[in-house]
């Protein structure tokens, strides 16, 4: 088993890790979806961007990129995964679009995602999901097995 970066404390090995990071991925994704369906577009579009942000860890782990602030994290992303093609271009824009509904949801007053927006949100959560679940096996050759499916994936 490869093991973690330094940066990693404890007995945890570097699939354990993107696995667990994974797997609160995948639950993220769920409530995403459960909430949507609650009609609570605010949360849903949280839970999808915590959703995409974890499965970013995910990929960051695999090459030893710990990350504390999310702006970090995310322009490592782009930097390495999608200026070199590794993850579509479209990700790059998608994640800074997600951003930036998660954000003026969470904090302005007033502004709730209309379920057009949320439903997008949820959609690219999910396509981003599957596409780092697939590095990730790949990288560590590895299948991974989640707690439960999401709904479409049933």
């Amino acid at each position: 088993m490869t093991q973690p970066p330094d940066s990693f404390s404890g007995e945890a090995t570097l699939e354990d890790i993107v696995q667990e990071r994974m797997r609160a991925s995948h639950e993220r994704l769920v409530t995403a979806s459960r909430n949507f369906d609650d009609e609570d577009n605010a949360s849903a579009v949280n839970r999808a961007y915590y959703s995409v942000f974890k499965a970013m860890l995910a990929v960051h782990a695999i090459d030893h990129h710990p990350f504390k602030k999310h702006k970090d994290a995310i322009a490592q992303f782009n930097k390495t995964y999608v200026a070199n093609d590794v993850f579509p271009r479209k990700y790059g824009r998608a994640i800074h679009e997600l951003e930036k509904l998660r954000n003026v949801s969470d904090y302005a007053d007033f502004k709730t995602p209309n379920r057009e927006q949320t439903r997008k949100a949820i959609a690219f959560a999910r396509e981003f999901f599957h596409a780092a679940q697939a590095y990730c096996e790949k990288k560590l050759n590895i299948k991974m097995t989640l707690l439960r499916p999401e709904r479409g994936d049933e």
